[in-house]
């Protein structure tokens, strides 16, 4: 690859207006400060453990210090590294009933994962073979993804963190210019199902994908389960056994009943993937097939199992490489408007005014709001319709992504990703902006109305 002159780094950044990171940083800090989850706090309180020199028997002594831990060890690992300057000035004691501050810094680590992320984004587009704009443009629409900025830095939730280390095993996986790249892919995706399962998902069929030696196939997946075979042991000696395990009950939940036994469609219908990917011809000179069977080989997930919110990060991640690629964007990024309205409507109607009120509450500037912790306000309005409107949002959600699905396939529609050198036009800055406003304006929109209400 070439070496890139200051001047065309300089012309890479101007790609997207000062405005456009103005509007961006604003909202951010908005969020950052303003709104939180309590999901973050209990997995930085419990990291502390770590500090105190609690690895042996982490998860027996943190039953008695925060209930109990639902995760592996490695998410606690990397929280106890980004405590280390809060431990050293002793205010984890007081934290986090006295030192909402902190809970601040807690949100700022996904947050830098996010930026990681988008930086891997850049660099995989310029893998598969995108002008560097284009490249530029693919990491911006991560970084203004509305679903992945109200998870991460609205409610302090994590996903972007093993995110970040999927789109490092894609990223070597793609690159594969040196014989270790491969097997170094292989290790970051089990770092990132260390963190959460979702990305074994994907590892199967592209590896399926690339190598028709089964032998080939099983070697990788061996050494791709590594790092999670670590952690789980360590968790058998630590009496934690089941940690992370009841993932498994989710990929039985959709099932046809047949009489004689439940056939799970799930396990049905990502298997028929697994065995398209395999018999696909691999096209080493289109990296982005890869990308699009990544895709494909999550629609099963969406479709078939009850997901949370959070979950829906990596689809985006998968989403906004191929969004750049794809010439037609004002049809994809518009039906990406409606799907995060709707993702908006699903989070505010399932999880209720109280999910608002603890967001807020809780949050590093609560001081400012007449909100307590301890008495949090229900406002009997509903904002959004729920009950059945959370089925309604989910289904469009769904609905949304297997169109994109059916419509990103560069096997039939080969003629949008012809020109990968494209420049990015000014059109399709418009829609990206479009993209991060509406929604985000909609769901502040919606946040300022309970308050006022609440009031």
């Amino acid at each position: 690859m070439e070496m890139q002159t200051l001047g065309e780094k300089n012309n890479i950044l101007k790609s997207v207006k000062w405005y456009d990171w103005t509007i961006v940083a604003v909202v951010y800090i908005v969020l950052l400060l303003f709104m939180i989850f309590g999901d973050v706090m209990h997995t930085a309180k419990s990291s502390m453990a770590i500090l105190e020199g609690h690895i042996g028997d982490f998860y027996r002594y943190n039953k008695g210090i925060v209930g109990g831990n639902d995760y592996d060890l490695f998410i606690y690992l990397i929280f106890a590294v980004w405590n280390i300057p809060v431990f050293l000035s002793g205010n984890h004691l007081a934290w986090p009933a006295d030192v909402s501050i902190i809970n601040a810094y807690e949100k700022l680590l996904p947050v830098v994962f996010i930026f990681l992320s988008a930086f891997l984004v850049y660099k995989i587009c310029l893998c598969i073979g995108m002008e560097r704009r284009k490249a530029f443009y693919a990491a911006f629409l991560l970084f203004t993804t509305p679903c992945i900025v109200l998870n991460t830095v609205a409610y302090g939730m994590y996903d972007s963190i093993y995110g970040f280390f999927f789109l490092c095993a894609m990223y070597f996986f793609i690159k594969n210019r040196t014989k270790y790249d491969e097997w170094l892919s292989m290790l970051l995706f089990g770092l990132s199902f260390s963190l959460k399962p979702f990305a074994i998902f994907i590892l199967i069929p592209v590896v399926a994908y690339r190598h028709k030696k089964i032998i080939k196939c099983i070697l990788l997946y061996v050494v791709a389960a590594l790092p999670l075979l670590a952690f789980k042991l360590f968790n058998l000696n630590n009496s934690a056994g089941t940690t992370g395990m009841r993932f498994l009950d989710y990929l039985f939940e959709a099932s046809y009943e047949n009489g004689l036994w439940p056939i799970p469609l799930f396990i049905i219908t990502y298997a028929i993937i697994c065995f398209w990917a395999f018999h696909k011809k691999y096209d080493d000179h289109e990296p982005l097939k890869i990308w699009y069977i990544a895709l494909l080989s999550m629609l099963p997930f969406y479709v078939f199992i009850s997901w949370h919110p959070q979950w829906i990060a990596l689809y985006a991640m998968l989403f906004v490489i191929l969004a750049a690629a794809y010439k037609n964007k004002k049809q994809i990024l518009f039906f990406d408007v409606i799907f995060s309205i709707c993702f908006i409507g699903y989070i505010w109607s399932g999880f209720g005014t109280g999910f608002a009120a603890e967001s807020m509450a809780w949050s590093p500037m609560s001081t400012l709001l007449p909100l307590s912790r301890y008495d949090l306000p229900f406002v009997g309005t509903q904002i959004l319709p729920g009950g059945r409107g959370v089925s309604v949002y989910s289904a469009i959600m769904i609905a949304v992504i297997i169109f994109m699905v059916y419509c990103m396939n560069p096997w039939k529609y080969k003629e949008e990703y012809d020109d990968l050198r494209q420049e990015i036009t000014k059109k399709e800055l418009i829609y990206a902006r479009l993209r991060f406003l509406v929604p985000m304006i909609f769901y502040l929109s919606i946040m300022l109305s309970w308050y006022v209400l609440s009031l």
